[in-house]
């Protein structure tokens, strides 16, 4: 039997069940339609591949971010260089973009988007994800989600390697600052200790704390007057504020300490004195989501994909902050 074609909103509304009215307001983005309205026009809308004339000319591609960390985090972060990326990307492709941050994502069930490339997520989008099954979905850097495709970098390698190269360094006794207690945070935390642990020793929670749970002065001051000799500085966005603190406090107690931290492009390399980091392939993370989204969009196959990318070590020339006479 021939499928029934989907070519205007009155065809929506036949195969929907709903009416003409109906499937207008949901167009519109309405809120005063019942859930099990709105659910039968997106499920027939994404069936039936249907989009509305304005915005049939061109594919839309979803952006999912939380930007009050992208404007926290300052320049060249984690965030803003995959949002760049992002934008560069999909742009030079003659996509079309749509934002959604904390603020608007109640919006995205309304938008007839063709892809999203997530690198946040809630509950607001594993409901998207439940009625748009064929609306192929990655996340960047994000704990497994159902329905949803993801690329991500080796977290446990970041925290493994920042250790060993401390150690290969001569401390023993190191600290870890983490952003928050979230998947690769966690998994990062763990690959520290694990080098550690190999030569038998433990790392002890005096040396380690997250940054949302305490003030980032108290956390480095802790874990300085708990006879760390070396700080792993565990997110790209706290190279600048921790770094300057670092210096600051052991100056006062003239003692130096080692530093490594996750690769800030525009400021690692400038510091005094210059930091080794460990360099996430954000760039390849985003080349390769798009990658996928654009493979889902030409197959119509929405067969879910991982990928893992490692870490690398850049080492400069000196990272030891040696205390002010």
């Amino acid at each position: 039997m021939k499928k029934t074609e989907c070519k205007s909103i009155y065809d929506l509304a036949k195969i929907s069940g709903v009416s003409y009215a109906t499937v207008s307001r949901v167009l519109n983005g309405h809120s005063n339609i019942s859930e099990s309205a709105r659910d039968a026009v997106l499920k027939a809308a994404d069936e039936y591949n249907f989009k509305p004339k304005m915005k049939a000319r061109k594919r839309t591609i979803g952006i999912a971010m939380g930007l009050d960390r992208v404007l926290n985090e300052g320049i060249y972060g984690y965030l803003d260089t995959i949002l760049l990326r992002l934008l560069n990307e999909l742009s030079g492709k003659s996509l079309s973009i749509e934002f959604f941050t904390q603020h608007n994502i109640s919006s995205l069930q309304n938008c007839f988007i063709d892809g999203l490339i997530c690198t946040m997520y809630n509950e607001k989008i594993a409901k998207f994800i439940e009625r748009m099954p064929n609306i192929p979905v990655v996340g960047i850097n994000m704990a497994p989600i159902p329905g949803c495709s993801r690329v991500y970098s080796n977290h446990e390698q970041s925290g493994f390697m920042a250790a060993e190269y401390l150690i290969s360094k001569g401390h023993f006794k190191a600290g870890i600052i983490l952003d928050s207690a979230d998947w690769g945070n966690n998994l990062r935390k763990t690959g520290f200790q694990k080098a550690f642990a190999a030569r038998g020793v433990q790392i002890d929670e005096s040396l380690s704390g997250f940054l949302q749970e305490q003030s980032p002065l108290l956390l480095v001051r802790k874990i300085i007057e708990s006879g760390a000799t070396a700080i792993f500085l565990a997110g790209e966005g706290a190279v600048l504020p921790l770094s300057g603190m670092i210096r600051i406090l052991c100056a006062e107690r003239k003692i130096p300490m080692t530093t490594i931290s996750m690769e800030n492009h525009v400021a690692s390399p400038h510091l005094d004195p210059p930091m080794t980091t460990i360099a996430q392939p954000l760039k390849q993370m985003v080349d390769k989501a798009i990658e996928i989204i654009m493979a889902r969009l030409d197959s119509k196959n929405n067969e879910l994909t991982e990928y893992s990318f490692d870490n690398s070590l850049i080492i400069r020339t000196d990272d030891t902050c040696h205390h002010i006479s």
